[in-house]
């Protein structure tokens, strides 16, 4: 259980997870190592990460997959950025799901002896 515990606090405190708003529409103006929801054609909007941009061309990874896009194919792009509100509470409701697991072992464990739940086989 000790583990477990452990493993659940490094999780939330080395996260490095960030949520996304979208800002204003893109035209033709892709940059490298950013993050962009286009739409091809009539498909659905898809959230891409550019690697690469050509003249004609963009090499984006959607997902695990790299893919490459004409630009002339794409109808609609808006670039992605960092939400801060989004990600703060994403961080603060995991933190409350890594309190509730933690209060779960203790629980479990049979609660606090000699006041110290981690190691109770020393006194």
């Amino acid at each position: 259980m000790k583990i477990a515990a452990f493993c659940l606090v490094i999780l939330v405190l080395f996260n490095s997870c960030y949520t996304y708003q979208q800002i204003n529409p893109v035209k033709d103006e892709f940059i490298v190592s950013e993050k962009y929801e286009i739409r091809i054609g009539n498909r659905e909007k898809q959230r891409v990460y550019v690697k690469e941009v050509k003249e004609t061309t963009l090499l984006v990874t959607h997902g695990k997959t790299d893919m490459v896009v004409q630009k002339a194919m794409i109808t609609e792009s808006r670039k992605m950025k960092p939400s801060t509100e989004k990600t703060v509470l994403a961080v603060v409701a995991g933190s409350l799901a890594l309190l509730g697991a933690m209060v779960l072992i203790v629980e479990r464990e049979g609660g606090f002896v000699d006041g110290d739940f981690l190691d109770s086989k020393n006194p």
